[in-house]
Formats: C-alpha cells, sequence, structure tokens
C-alpha cells in the first residue's frame, strides 16, 4: 500500500522535499561510509537523501518500491544504482554493503522484523545501518494532533514505539550502537509532518499537505479540511501563539537509531 500512496506522492514530490543539511549530517558520521565502500540507501523515493549523502569515494544504491519515486530519481542521477524492490526482499547478495541509511520510511514497511533482517543479510559485518525517524511517543506529542486528531493518531499507529527500536536491533543480530535525538528547525528544508512546528501555517499550504503521507493517505478528508479552517483561525486571532510555546519546549522530535552488525 506504500508504494502505491508514494507513486501518487511522488508526482509533485521534489516541489516540498528536499535534504535537510543537519540530517545529512548524521547520516554521514553515523555510517562512516569511505573510499572503496558501498552504500545502500533504503526506501530513498526521488533520491533526495541519496544524492546529498556525502559519498567519499563510495558508491551508492537507492532501492524503492516506488517506480514513480525511482522514475524521478534515475533522471537526477546516473551514477547511483536505482533498483526497484521492497524492502523486505532486497534483491542483493549478501554483504553487499558496509552502510545502509533510511530516512522517513520505516513506519512504512510492511513487515518491519523481515526488512532488518534483510539489512542485517545484505550488511557487511561492523557494517553500520542509521535509520531517520520518528517514535510513535513523538508523534502523539506533535502539537498538530490538536487539529488533526484522527490523521495524527493513524500515523502514530504506523510508528515503531521507542522501547522496540532496541528489541527490532536485537531480533536481527544488530547492536543499538547510538541513538541521537533531531529537533525540527525553525526554518525547515524538508517539509515532512512536523514541518511546521514552529511555523503552522505551513500546513494551510495544499502543496506542502501533499507531499506528507499523514495528509495525503488521511482516511478522513473531512477531518483535514475542519483541521486546517480552525488552524486557519487560530493563526489569525493569535491563539496558536501559546501552542506553539509548549511545542518550543520539546527537546527532541525525530531520532535516529544506528545499529551495527556483529563483526
Amino acid at each position: 500500500m506504500a508504494g502505491v500512496l508514494y507513486d501518487r506522492i511522488g508526482q509533485g514530490y521534489n516541489s516540498t522535499r528536499r535534504p535537510d543539511p543537519t540530517i545529512i549530517a548524521a547520516l554521514a558520521n553515523a555510517v562512516r561510509c569511505g573510499p572503496g565502500q558501498h552504500l545502500l540507501d533504503a526506501a530513498c523515493g526521488t533520491g533526495n537523501y541519496t544524492l546529498a549523502l556525502p559519498r567519499g569515494g563510495a558508491s551508492v544504491s537507492g532501492v524503492d518500491a516506488s517506480a514513480v519515486m525511482l522514475g524521478a530519481a534515475r533522471t537526477r542521477s546516473s551514477t547511483v544504482a536505482w533498483v526497484q524492490a521492497h524492502v523486505e526482499w532486497l534483491p542483493f547478495a549478501s554483504a553487499s554493503f558496509d552502510a545502509i541509511t533510511c530516512v522517513n520510511a520505516v513506519h512504512h514497511f510492511g513487515d518491519v522484523e523481515r526488512a532488518f533482517a534483510e539489512f542485517h543479510r545484505a550488511l557487511k559485518r561492523g557494517g553500520r545501518l542509521a535509520i531517520f525517524t520518528n517514535t510513535a511517543e513523538q508523534v502523539l506529542a506533535f502539537w498538530v494532533a490538536r487539529y488533526f486528531p484522527r490523521a495524527v493518531g493513524e500515523a502514530a499507529a504506523r510508528c515503531i514505539p521507542e522501547a522496540r527500536f532496541a528489541r527490532l536491533g536485537e531480533q536481527s543480530g544488530f547492536a543499538l550502537a547510538d541513538r541521537l535525538a533531531w529537533q525540527q528547525p525553525r526554518d525547515p528544508v524538508d517539509f515532512f509532518l512536523y514541518c511546521g512546528k514552529h511555523r503552522p501555517e505551513l500546513y494551510l499550504d495544499p502543496a506542502i499537505r501533499a507531499g506528507i503521507s499523514t495528509f495525503a493517505g488521511a482516511s478522513d478528508a473531512a477531518e483535514i479540511e475542519d483541521g486546517v479552517a480552525r488552524l486557519r483561525q487560530d493563526i489569525a486571532s493569535g491563539a496558536i501563539a501559546e501552542t506553539l510555546r509548549q511545542a518550543a519546549c520539546s527537546e527532541e522530535d525525530y531520532s535516529i537509531f544506528v545499529y551495527e552488525r556483529a563483526a
């Protein structure tokens, strides 16, 4: 189902989704990929982060289930090996990669245990897996849930709880090497779910909502329309100010989980 949704979202995805430099720096530092090595960007979409990650002489592959997303990616680079496949069934030999990254996608995996097992299989010994994502707890804390409770609740239900990330690694043979917190910047460049933490007016833009799966795949379109109307009213009246003040106190909005395959 995620592939179908992203075939639709992919039509104008790059107009609102661009790689955030702080995420890129954190991922690059986490996976430590260098000359002669091979990096896989899993669920790569249109290749925004695939192409932005510093290669340091490493070769790069990107894998995604969406033909539309990969079609856009292929127009942007011929040096990356773009492969259409589900992460639960990676079409690569065992120990093919020195590092794997995954940005804002693990909540869409149909079988997350299977995907982790595949990541472990595809990595070389000592290789690292870095996943940028929300935990379920983080999503439920987003102030945007006040305006779109069902849509955000559905998004949280797809996300993995904090405690499960460690168990997933252990079950697959990984050691959890690090867990980093990431805060949404005041001036975002990648308009994913909590892009409007400090700038609520962003959610009023239908183009931005169209590039966010929580809105694009929402089961209740009427709730989205009503929530946008209430948010617009609160912005106009200034009632949103207290909500933003409370949200600014949050020390983390997203997480980066770094796993290492035992040597």
